[in-house]
């Protein structure tokens, strides 16, 4: 659904992404909100999001694709 007319070049500017969350977007308390991996690992690791925020930030291209495109045919 993003207008194509007003896109330019490969990168979507932010402004022009179309987005719908059926349930909502949570709201976290990141004092308390952890991501544990645990499966298919050595070790199973819990980080805070303050422990994920002094990782090295990157940018990197990617292609999404909603899953609902083609709806209408």
């Amino acid at each position: 659904m993003t207008p194509l007319q007003e896109a330019r070049g490969i990168i979507t500017p932010s402004s022009l992404h179309y987005e719908l969350h059926h349930g909502g977007v949570p709201t976290i308390d990141p004092t308390k909100h952890t991501l544990l991996i645990h499966s298919l690992v050595k070790r199973p690791l819990t980080l805070t999001v303050y422990d994920l925020m002094r990782f090295p930030s990157v940018n990197r291209i990617s292609f999404l694709e909603c899953s609902g495109n083609g709806f209408r045919e």
